[in-house]
């Protein structure tokens, strides 16, 4: 027999067995409803045994109370499947007199009762089961509890859990079908609620047939912005980007509302602070599932993805843009991790720049998803570009006034009116403090780092820079570099930045994204980059079948590629150029060309994307 795990609402169904005639457990599809029960009554009759079903609805139907007789509290599980028995059980409980008779659970799809069945108000009382807890699943010590924090006691604790071991518990949730398995089969549960939601309850809950992608879409924006408190209609905003038809507020309400019926969806309602208060802290109800399980699946993800989501300052999910029907950036995903410089390389119009607009909410998603440090955002949200710094463009400043002036209006608008930060920006960017001369006046170079410090002045998380060294100078370039790259190394600022000189990402960046025609190629290390692509020769032959029979054969290579129908790269680190060509020539093979090439972000990007020009526009 499985070991019994305790469960808190253990305490409230006894409570209400003591003071009311029959209580009905109702909550979510597999949270422990009829184990819980069975551990309590003295007694039990499950309705859906195969060998018993029948026999049962008959008796239902001519004599109900032969059903109810056994000893108390009496468990009658699944007693939807002869909906009558609520009636029987109102009846015997006035009969009796007498509290904690029976027990009922079933199916997580309520039950409709018709309008001759009795409310049961007063004789059944309903209570709500949800998944277990981590005290109750035994994966906390319960040394922190809700009730020692309301009545405010001194509470301290140590928690042992790894960030692995809290993603794990979030993923496999608190079904009781997950505990004392694998990994593997623990993660499972959640995701065979979710398709049996989608696939079935939805529709079975009312007898409406709902679409099953729909559901899968809805789920999905719930889980999105779960723990917080965005409109329905924003998710309805975020249903109709995604979906080809019209998505009508009923039908929305419709969704939810089934959802809700089966225990999937639970939001917290805004909070009062007294009893008599006439204001709620929130004004909006904050959206849940009932189990955060519920909203990994939905959005498809395991331990790994979570722990890796905190990795990330910004990232980008399968963004799109299309302009007149033209797709200019196409299911786009990018991930910034905290704490780096992330290049964007791509010819021009791969769409970089309208990434970049459409983090910093300049320009509007048609699709996909945009987390802040793990956070999503919806094209409502603007309090995350308080903490991001950003150059798009052309930097735009009151030509009249002084660099300082323009910094210190600027820290007005913010809210900041801090001399001393100006001041401390201008000396961190290499600007005179005490030059009065007007914008107008100033160099491009100087127009730059002038920008650069207005968008670091709120000391931000993240700073976007598109095309930050466009125009300068190789003294200017040089300057520039060094910037950012000490404000990412001393202020731990972490950079995006977009540039048409390969070689300039290739100094900054530790990750570099490939774009084209709006599409991410590619996203990868700066190390495995160079590393994937070492120093390599380079032959050009007129018969390259025969020239790699050589190579392979007499010389005895085995790191090289046929590229072409004439070149061959040969990657073997100690290779004689001299010895290759003899060889080659002797057998005669026409060498067209040989030379050594070192690696570099330049050749990789051609290798990519097959273009002639050493410099490409972004």
């Amino acid at each position: 027999m499985k070991e019994y795990y305790q469960r808190v609402s253990d305490k409230v169904l006894l409570e209400h067995l003591e003071s009311k005639g029959a209580v009905l457990i109702e909550g979510a599809k597999w949270c422990g409803k009829t184990t819980s029960a069975k551990h309590i009554a003295k007694s039990v009759i499950e309705m859906d045994r195969p060998d018993m079903t029948e026999q049962y609805q008959q008796m239902a139907r001519i004599k109900p109370s032969n059903l109810l007789e056994g000893e108390v509290p009496h468990l009658i599980d699944e007693w939807q499947i002869a909906t009558n028995i609520w009636n029987a059980v109102r009846y015997e409980v006035d009969r009796r007199g007498e509290f904690g008779q029976f027990i009922l659970t079933g199916s997580s799809v309520p039950a409709k009762l018709d309008e001759s069945m009795h409310t049961g108000t007063g004789r059944i009382v309903r209570m709500r089961m949800r998944p277990m807890s981590l005290f109750e699943s035994r994966d906390s010590n319960g040394q922190v509890s809700l009730s020692d924090l309301f009545n405010r006691k001194d509470i301290s604790a140590i928690d042992d859990h790894s960030i692995e071991d809290i993603a794990f518990m979030i993923c496999r949730g608190g079904w009781p079908a997950a505990l004392n398995h694998s990994e593997k089969v623990a993660l499972r549960q959640a995701f065979d609620y979710y398709d049996a939601v989608i696939n079935d309850d939805i529709s079975r809950v009312d007898g409406v047939k709902r679409d099953p992608e729909r559901t899968k879409r809805i789920m999905r924006s719930y889980a999105r912005n779960v723990s917080t408190q965005v409109s329905l209609e924003t998710i309805r905003t975020d249903l109709i980007s995604n979906d080809i038809d019209t998505f009508d507020k009923e039908t929305l309400y419709s969704y939810l509302n089934a959802l809700k019926r089966i225990f999937v969806i639970e939001d917290s309602p805004a909070w009062k602070p007294n009893l008599r208060s006439k204001t709620a802290i929130r004004t909006s109800d904050t959206r849940y599932f009932v189990d955060p399980s519920v909203a990994t699946a939905s959005l498809g993800i395991g331990p790994m993805d979570l722990i890796n989501d905190l990795e990330f300052i910004i990232e980008c999910r399968s963004l799109t843009k299309r302009y007149k029907g033209l797709m200019a950036v196409d299911h786009a995903s990018l991930h910034v991790k905290r704490g780096e410089i992330y290049g964007l390389v791509g010819p021009n119009g791969a769409g970089k720049s309208t990434i970049l607009k459409m983090i910093l909410n300049l320009v509007h998603r048609d699709e996909g998803e945009i987390r802040w440090m793990g956070d999503p955002l919806s094209c409502d949200d603007f309090l995350y570009l308080g903490r991001i710094g950003s150059l798009i463009e052309n930097p735009y400043f009151y030509d009249r006034l002084s660099g300082m002036d323009n910094l210190l209006l600027h820290l007005e608008y913010l809210g900041l009116p801090d001399k001393k930060l100006a001041e401390e920006t201008l000396k961190l960017v290499s600007l005179p403090l005490d030059d009065m001369k007007k914008v107008s006046e100033y160099l491009l170079g100087m127009k730059q780092r002038l920008a650069i410090a207005r968008a670091i002045l709120p000391k931000p998380d993240l700073l976007i820079m598109d095309e930050p060294t466009n125009g300068l100078d190789p003294n200017g370039i040089i300057d520039i570099h060094n910037l950012l790259l000490g404000l990412n190394h001393d202020l731990d600022i972490s950079i995006i930045v977009t540039s048409h000189i390969l070689s300039e990402v290739e100094r900054l960046a530790d990750t570099v994204a490939f774009l084209q025609r709006g599409k991410v190629l590619q996203e990868t290390s700066m190390k495995d980059i160079l590393e994937e692509s070492a120093a390599y020769i380079e032959i050009e032959v007129d018969d390259v079948n025969k020239a790699a029979v050589l190579l392979t054969e007499n010389l005895h290579f085995n790191n090289f590629k046929v590229f072409s129908a004439n070149v061959i790269r040969v990657y073997d680190s100690v290779t004689d150029i001299k010895i290759i060509n003899r060889v080659l020539t002797l057998n005669n093979v026409g060498v067209e060309s040989i030379r050594r090439k070192e690696s570099n972000l330049e050749n990789y990007f051609f290798t990519i994307f097959t273009i002639e020009n050493s410099e490409v526009s972004v």
